[in-house]
């Protein structure tokens, strides 16, 4: 899933343009499978659907954040900060 935000609201969880693809595979393959009398072609598709499912259950519950923090509050001159 990725995020994305609009001047409308804050973002939000969008579907990718591969989980859309898996969607379209899911729908399209036992037609195909039926159709061409090749149940091989559900084999390949099971995979894939099976991790498209697994991604759809753990679809985040609450809206993206990003967060930074730097160990000091200031860095001087020829040091350096690792972010948290």
């Amino acid at each position: 899933m990725s995020s994305q935000g609009n001047a409308a609201g804050p973002p939000r969880w969008a579907p990718t343009p591969a989980l859309r693809r898996v969607a379209v595979l899911a729908a399209v393959a036992p037609l195909l499978a039926l159709f061409l009398g090749r149940p091989d072609v559900l084999l390949v598709a099971v995979p894939m659907v099976v991790g498209a499912v697994a991604a759809l259950s753990r679809r985040p519950a609450g809206a993206p954040r990003a967060d930074l923090s730097l160990e000091a509050v200031s860095v001087l001159e020829a040091r350096w900060s690792a972010p948290r």
